[in-house]
């Protein structure tokens, strides 16, 4: 579980910003909220809310960022995904700097881990994991690679605790290349670390793929449901949609190759430079289609089924089927989700809907959202803790702070006093004549 990510010099993120998952003094709706670990208070969900071009969307890449940093690893000399602030010369020349304080479950005891990474286009820099076996941090290992001549120098120091060969220890870097983490090296080896090898695996399987309204979740919510079955969660989480679907079934069907690389079927088309060998063994693919079946009432008042193909439902009805997946896969696997524009397609109810269904059914599952969809601030179960803001101060730097920091909020009237102006981050807009675009067309 993910107790607090920081993020700085990083896309629209100059000085370091840092979402908090501690939960407030707050015990409404503390059942449904709050997960109770050891001594830790963390909230299920966080709501990030702002103007368009805040860097709502940007905190959420940074936190992917962070963890294909720490899971991937690379060839020497591929770059890396570093885009420090634009805005101002020392920022662009600077590293960009990202960490996270999490705990890691081990059997029925939380151990809590800080890992930091600071890197640019070509290398990783500096990198850290600190275990905290008290209130103190104790090292498990520190990285650091500086330029030596035409090429570059990796050390790595090891904590005391830590009890690794030294086979070991040079096996870890030996596989450390300049431009991957310590971390990403346990795809490649296989030592005994377990103080770090559990780090790795909660970044892999603890923190889902993240969704934005470009992931193409038809596809992979079809791929997932196809293979595990799982319809004992997701026909509930459609029908308790009111969608009024009574079946779904996953049909192959094979498919010339026009038809496959129809946009229809979101499927990437293939570049002309790829192999005409890819192209040949394309033309007899079979592939996973989702069918819905539907009950509707007859002329008689007497119930029906037809059968709709997923190209004739609506897009709120695949976009709800797309995020079953990665709701099951978080609620099932006690990890952390991103979804970023959570309100894609969808009803201000069915948003609303989801949210409870993922408080309600996590253990220790977190989820992470934007949106631009200011009446959830009024929804029934919302906390201040709950709500934070996004918003560009006047060097177009990104400030990132929660509801919580400010006195007299009434739940009750929240969405009144933000559209006021009270917390910041909302959008000012005035007028709307645009004389100079239409002078000519009056002129005429």
């Amino acid at each position: 579980m993910i107790i607090s990510f920081s993020v700085q010099n990083f896309r629209s993120v100059k000085e370091e910003q840092t979402l908090s998952f501690e939960a407030a003094k707050n015990k409404d709706y503390e059942e449904y909220m709050v997960i109770n670990a050891g001594k830790y208070r963390l909230l299920k969900m966080i709501a990030l809310f702002g103007n368009n071009a805040s860097g709502k969307t940007n905190i959420l890449i940074a936190m992917t960022c962070l963890r294909e940093l720490a899971i991937n690893t690379r060839e020497r000399g591929v770059l890396l995904p570093a885009e420090p602030f634009g805005f101002d010369e020392q920022s662009r020349r600077d590293n960009c700097r990202l960490s996270a304080v999490f705990l890691v479950r081990t059997e029925d005891v939380f151990k809590k881990y800080r890992y930091s990474v600071e890197f640019n286009r070509q290398v990783i820099t500096r990198e850290k994991l600190d275990q905290y076996m008290s209130s103190q941090p104790a090292l498990v290992y520190s990285r650091e690679t500086v330029r030596d001549g035409s090429a570059y120098k990796t050390s790595v120091r090891f904590g005391r605790s830590v009890r690794l060969s030294q086979a070991e220890k040079d096996a870890i870097l030996i596989n450390t290349l300049e431009n991957m983490t310590v971390l990403s090296s346990f795809r490649k080896i296989n030592v005994s670390f377990s103080e770090a090898k559990c780090v790795f695996d909660w970044f892999r399987e603890g923190v889902i793929d993240p969704v934005s309204p470009k992931t193409q979740i038809k596809i992979s919510a079809t791929e997932y449901f196809s293979k595990n079955e799982n319809k004992e969660f997701i026909l509930p989480f459609l029908q308790n949609s009111d969608f009024n679907i009574s079946e779904i079934s996953f049909r192959k069907q094979n498919m010339p190759l026009p038809q496959i690389l129809s946009p229809k079927d979101e499927i990437e088309p293939i570049r002309p430079d790829k192999d005409v060998s890819v192209l040949i063994g394309l033309r007899d693919t079979a592939i996973i289609k989702p069918e819905f079946t539907h009950f509707y009432m007859n002329k008689e008042k007497k119930t029906e089924n037809g059968v709709l193909p997923a190209e004739a439902e609506s897009s709120g009805t695949i976009r709800t089927f797309g995020l079953a997946a990665p709701f099951h896969k978080a609620l099932s696997e006690n990890g952390l989700l991103m979804i970023d524009e959570i309100e894609t397609s969808l009803h201000p109810r069915i948003v609303e809907y989801l949210m409870l269904v993922f408080l309600v059914n996590s253990k220790e599952a977190q989820l992470v959202f934007t949106t631009h969809n200011i009446s959830l601030m009024k929804s029934e179960f919302m906390r201040p803790d709950v709500i934070w803001f996004t918003e560009k101060d006047e060097t177009g730097a990104t400030e990132l702070y929660p509801l919580a920091g400010f006195s007299g909020v009434k739940m009750a009237k929240v969405r009144e006093q933000y559209e006021a102006g009270k917390f910041g981050a909302y959008p000012h807009v005035w007028n709307y004549r645009l004389n100079v675009i239409f002078q000519k067309e009056r002129e005429k």
